[in-house]
Formats: C-alpha cells, structure tokens, sequence
C-alpha cells in the first residue's frame, strides 16, 4: 500500500460540486491558490 493515496470525502464532495458548477480541476486550483495567498497577504 506504499503509493495507495487517500481521498477523504469532503475532497471527493468539492470536486463534484465544481464539476456540477462547470469548474475545471485548474480552476479550482487556482482559486484555491489565489485564497490563500489572499490570507497570507492579510496577516
């Protein structure tokens, strides 16, 4: 099982929300991206 990854469900559940949405994995990447760089850049 060295390679095995796990996926939790709230994982499983965004991504097929965004897929519902029409997001692509990109885009949700680069949201998440821009966010928490957002965060960081408010502290």
């Amino acid at each position: 099982m060295g390679n095995v990854r796990f996926i939790d469900q709230e994982w499983i559940d965004l991504m097929l929300e965004a897929k519902k949405l029409g997001l692509t994995l990109e885009e949700v990447k680069q949201f998440i991206e821009e966010e928490k760089f957002s965060l960081q850049q408010a502290k």
